[in-house]
């Protein structure tokens, strides 16, 4: 039976920092951890027993929205029934995340549609079945690495402001962030909320 193993704040802020420390410790590691705006979040949805992956906090000129990538574990040479595992438990924690989600905006004031949380999968179910993306995600994992498949927590307008020109979002771009930020960082507050 699925179910998320929830942890204490204080147990959810430990393991996010052993896993950090673990990740900054690689050779080829670049970046500096996981920044400042997007940690509660972090922090909060590993307490929940979401497994964060990746996170961004948003950057002007770069991303004007914070993300966070979830992917439950899975071995570094799975066999095809453990991604099809990997895949059912996705779309279990997808489902438990999006209904966070949708009782957090049925108490927090509801923003512009364009800047609504919530959890993507990686693949379009209606047009790839599991059984796709397990073989497409096999064949190039022979290949090459490749991330295992997972999901990500972000505004849903996101992608519409990679397509907007640059000179009609400059004098807005401040403000976007700030309030996108503040979106995940309610979240946030809404998930400790709720251990």
């Amino acid at each position: 039976m699925l179910k998320l193993t929830r942890l204490s704040l204080e147990a959810a802020t430990e393991a996010v920092n052993r896993a950090e420390a673990a990740y900054m410790n690689k050779p080829d590691f670049v970046d500096k951890g996981i920044e400042p705006n997007i940690r509660p979040v972090v922090i909060a949805l590993v307490a929940h027993g979401f497994p964060t992956q990746n996170s961004c906090e948003g950057h002007l000129g770069l991303n004007l929205y914070p993300w966070i990538r979830l992917e439950p574990e899975i071995s570094d040479t799975p066999t095809r029934d453990e991604v099809l595992k990997h895949l059912k438990r996705i779309h279990y924690e997808h489902e438990q995340l999006e209904e966070l989600l949708g009782d957090f905006w049925q108490h927090a004031p509801r923003p512009s549609a364009d800047r609504e949380l919530h959890a993507t999968l990686e693949w379009e179910p209606r047009e790839q079945s599991d059984e796709e993306v397990v073989d497409e995600y096999l064949a190039e994992l022979a290949q090459h690495f490749i991330a295992p498949p997972g999901y990500w927590l972000q505004c849903r307008g996101a992608e519409i402001l990679t397509q907007l020109p640059g000179e009609l979002l400059a004098p807005l771009q401040e403000q976007i962030l700030a309030n996108r930020q503040q979106d995940m960082l309610d979240f946030a507050e809404y998930l400790r909320s709720k251990l």
